[in-house]
């Protein structure tokens, strides 16, 4: 076997441990032994195989930790351990794996940062680390990838602090997925600098504002649900012209909704849910041809009281169930004492728009 460079025997119903001769075989570029029911750790030897460039072990049932000596294998260009039960740490060696274009290890069992040294990687073209237990900050180095495309998945760890606006320079990078993390802060306005992102999923954080009103010229997805965004829409959204998605649930949105919305023709899904919205629903909503999902439930609020001077006329004009605006809160009165208190419950009131009736694409309403 000293000639040996291609070994593949992957789908198989191989099971067992990946013997340690293995890294005996210098002459080896490529292993592929993915999608088997091989058990036990990777033996350390493989860092023996100096000429290795593909290492694909996925879709087994290996444990133990990434071994360290990974690191030696000057030639890898992919290393694919994804759907195993690799656990322990990012070994901070992978950083001297100066060609690795290929780098996957969701799906484990990882407890780990993001090691600075994958900054080092520069070469990388894809990367994917979700669904394991990394935690710590996104480090600022990843933004020094500069042909990282397709897809970066972060999402299902337990990452915290803010989003480095680092971030924004990997401009190859088409879709960006963050959710289901414990990410905080504002999301920075550089994310829109990202001139090839079409998917932007920041779902299930603690966000509390984000750049809507940037120019996202490709964003076809947007998802912000489920964070703790507390901030108007944008009177201007027509920089979201390629949008499909725009789901903006269970956050702290307020104010009334934009006109602009109307422009966003493309749009499919449109939900707006469990905010803070208040207000009329725009006559411009109807415009939006190809919408078939639109949420725009539990937008009202806790009651608000206010004294007589704060609303825009004497209170003995108004009667209980009558609109009145009090300190730029405007809904229907839903107490009043007749002389000096005026109670809104604050929300999207009014009228459906009669051009509802056409939106034919309309499946959710």
């Amino acid at each position: 076997m000293s000639n040996l460079d291609f070994f593949a025997l992957y789908f198989n119903n191989l099971n067992g441990a990946i013997p340690t001769e293995i890294g005996m075989v210098e002459s080896l570029t490529h292993l592929h032994l993915g999608g088997n029911n091989l058990e036990h750790t990777i033996p350390t030897e493989i860092g023996a195989m100096e000429n290795i460039e593909t290492l694909l072990l996925n879709d087994n049932a290996l444990h133990g930790a990434i071994p360290t000596e990974i690191g030696m294998i000057e030639s890898l260009t992919s290393l694919s351990l994804f759907n195993n039960s690799l656990h322990g740490m990012i070994p901070t060696e992978i950083g001297m794996v100066e060609t690795l274009q290929l780098l996957l290890l969701h799906n484990n069992t990882l407890n780990s940062t993001i090691p600075t040294e994958v900054g080092l990687l520069s070469n990388l073209i894809r990367l994917q680390i979700f669904s394991n237990t990394i935690y710590g900050t996104i480090p600022t180095e990843i933004g020094r990838l500069q042909y990282l495309q397709g897809a970066l998945n972060l999402s299902s760890t337990s990452l915290t602090g803010t989003v480095p606006m680092e971030l924004g320079m990997l401009n190859k990078i088409k879709q960006l997925d963050l959710s289901n993390n414990s990410l905080t802060g504002s999301l920075p306005t550089h994310l829109a600098s990202m001139a090839s992102l079409t998917h932007l999923d920041v779902s299930n954080n603690k966000f509390i504002s984000f750049p809507l009103g940037e120019k996202w010229n490709v964003l076809e997805t947007c998802d912000l649900s489920h964070n703790q965004i507390e901030q108007e829409l944008p009177f201007d959204m027509s920089g979201l012209s390629s949008l499909e998605s725009l789901l903006l649930s269970n956050n702290l949105f307020y104010g009334e909704l934009s006109t602009s919305l109307g422009s966003l023709v493309r749009l499919q899904k449109l939900h707006l849910d469990s905010n803070r919205f208040s207000g009329t629903i725009p006559d411009a909503m109807p415009l939006l041809v190809s919408l078939s999902e639109l949420n725009l439930s539990n937008n009202r609020q806790e009651k608000r009281c206010f004294l007589h001077t704060e609303c825009s006329t004497f209170v003995t004009e108004y009667q209980q169930g009558d609109t009145v605006c009090c300190n730029d809160v405007c809904s229907a009165i839903v107490y009043t004492d007749g002389s000096t208190t005026i109670c809104l419950l604050p929300g999207l009131r009014g009228a459906i728009p009669a051009g509802f009736g056409n939106m034919l694409s309309l499946e959710l309403l």
